[in-house]
């Protein structure tokens, strides 16, 4: 049976848990939506155990709606199979997504160093 789980863990910053297919994209779309709008948006993946073409579509989706502000979709450590959809699709590579590593911190990659 499939199942998401979107939590908020910061301003503009939601977790992720369980599978993103079919059955379960109105889940992240209704939690994600009103954040969408200006901004950048941090999504942590890292629980993320599932993505298909659905899934991948909404996330496709919610960058349409960023891209309006210019702002960008920050993938914060996807595992497994969901690092290599988003590789084979290429989604990791396009210049308004920027996924994190492991060690990374989507909130200190953008900070001045002194």
């Amino acid at each position: 049976m499939e199942s998401l789980r979107v939590t908020s863990s910061g301003a503009r910053r939601f977790r992720l848990e369980g599978e993103l297919c079919l059955g379960t994209v109105e889940i992240l779309r209704d939690a994600i939506q009103p954040e969408a709008v200006e901004g950048d948006l941090t999504l942590e993946l890292d629980e993320l155990t599932f993505l298909d073409s659905s899934g991948l579509r909404e996330l496709l989706e919610v960058l349409k709606r960023l891209q309006v502000t210019g702002s960008t979709l920050i993938l914060h450590r996807p595992q497994g199979i969901v690092r290599k959809v988003l590789s084979l699709t290429k989604v990791d590579s396009r210049p308004d997504v920027r996924v994190t590593a492991e060690s990374e911190s989507p909130q200190t990659n953008d900070l001045p160093v002194a």
